[in-house]
């Protein structure tokens, strides 16, 4: 013999369907904003100023046609080229210091960097 309850599934009280429908608003309501943050998030990065700074320590082959500074360049702005779809963009101002030594700051083209992130010129890489 078959039981009723095989037969004929229970129905549900009229309070638990509006709690299921509360349930899927809330999680719709949930899934929109977690969109719209996603959003917000890809409008926060979807432009990065991005600086290229290049360094020779000795002046041997800057008179070259195409330098190690033009090199040091090339592979930079390819590679922001490569991150495109991040928002990242290579500013137009060089950062060049032909000759001048790694082993302090006492760099011009550094400190203009520097000066130029601390006035928000340049981007200064993501949150951590």
């Amino acid at each position: 013999m078959t039981d009723r309850r095989d037969r004929f599934p229970a129905r549900q009280s009229p309070s638990a369907s509006r709690r299921e429908e509360g349930g899927a608003r809330g999680n719709r309501e949930s899934q929109q904003s977690a969109a719209a943050i996603a959003v917000a998030q890809s409008l926060h990065r979807s432009r990065v100023r991005c600086a290229i700074y290049t360094r020779k320590s000795s002046e041997e082959g800057l008179e070259q046609e195409f330098n190690s500074l033009d090199a040091q360049r090339e592979a930079c702005e390819a590679y922001i080229r490569s991150q495109k779809h991040e928002g990242w963009q290579s500013l137009r101002q060089l950062y060049d210091d032909p000759g001048f030594s790694g082993g302090n700051i006492e760099r011009p083209a550094l400190r203009r960097l520097l000066a130029d992130i601390v006035a928000r010129k340049v981007d200064d890489g993501p949150e951590l």
